[in-house]
């Protein structure tokens, strides 16, 4: 009876948090901000300036993928009113996938979301079961003392490939002339969509895994504060020029403010950004 009331009353919190968080959910916008106010016992309300997102990142679990809903947030450089460290912000919670894409476009066409063009490399389906799985090593270990552990440890392990699994179906990326999308995720798919000039860095990774099967993991850090990285698994090694050069071409994007010290500087002069390759062990 204990544990059947603290389902009940962990369910009705839960959709209490929910009602009065999004009710009278209410979407505006002007030629400079997007308005949105929602809230029933407490009402919120707060602007986003358009030209300051940096970042859309469209998310979908199971359930919602089910149900045919999407939530999308917001990556914002501080320019979240009233609560400027409110960076990452959900914006659509809960609407219909066609809708929300919809919105997208009318208010931001240029996040809009587009069909993937390159993937996982398939050379990495050998490491989905190469890679130690050590968190499931170590629950099995602890069977020694306590046997039931062995059947925990065999559970997180079948949950571990079956995730390696789903991210290595769903890791893909676009690249466009000033625009990028990137997938990730096993069982909760995120989609960032972000313009080339908002970036700030590009990272590559080997582990000695991926040396041998000739695959790299590739970070891009976003603006924000905190910065916000997004990172692919298992990219086929031979992109690495493609990615860099196209990278690397950010330098057209940038604008030098004519007030600045620097507008005397020629736009070819401003430096190139940063891109960094990682070999880690």
């Amino acid at each position: 009876m204990l544990v059947l009331l603290a389902v009940f009353a962990a369910v009705g919190i839960g959709v209490f948090k929910t009602f009065n968080s999004y009710y009278q959910y209410t979407i505006s916008m002007d030629n400079e901000r997007i308005y949105v106010q929602k809230g029933w016992l407490s009402k919120q309300s707060f602007s986003i300036r358009k030209d300051k997102v940096q970042a859309v990142i469209y998310k979908q679990n199971g359930y919602q993928k089910l149900l045919g809903v999407t939530t999308i947030k917001l990556i914002s450089a501080g320019e979240i009113l009233p609560s400027e460290d409110q960076n990452l912000n959900e914006f659509f919670p809960y609407l219909p996938t066609e809708k929300a894409h919809e919105l997208i476009a009318i208010m931001l066409p240029e996040f809009q979301l587009r069909s993937m063009t390159h993937y996982a490399s398939p050379k990495a389906k050998k490491l989905i079961w190469l890679r130690p799985p050590i968190f499931a090593s170590l629950v099995a270990a602890i069977g020694f003392w306590k046997p039931l552990f062995f059947i925990l440890g065999a559970i997180v392990l079948v949950f571990t490939y079956i995730n390696r699994i789903r991210e290595y179906r769903h890791t893909a990326f676009r690249l466009e002339d000033t625009h990028v999308q990137l997938r990730s995720g096993a069982f909760t798919v995120e989609t960032l969509v972000t313009k080339r000039a908002k970036l700030l860095e590009l990272q590559f990774e080997r582990s000695l895994l991926q040396r041998m099967f000739g695959v790299m993991s590739v970070k891009l850090t976003n603006r924000a504060h905190p910065v916000h990285v997004t990172t692919l698994l298992d990219i086929d090694s031979s992109l690495q020029p493609l990615i860099t050069s196209w990278f690397e071409a950010r330098t057209k994007d940038v604008e030098i403010d004519p007030h600045s010290q620097y507008s005397s500087l020629k736009q070819e002069a401003c430096p190139i950004p940063s891109y960094v390759e990682v070999n880690s062990k």
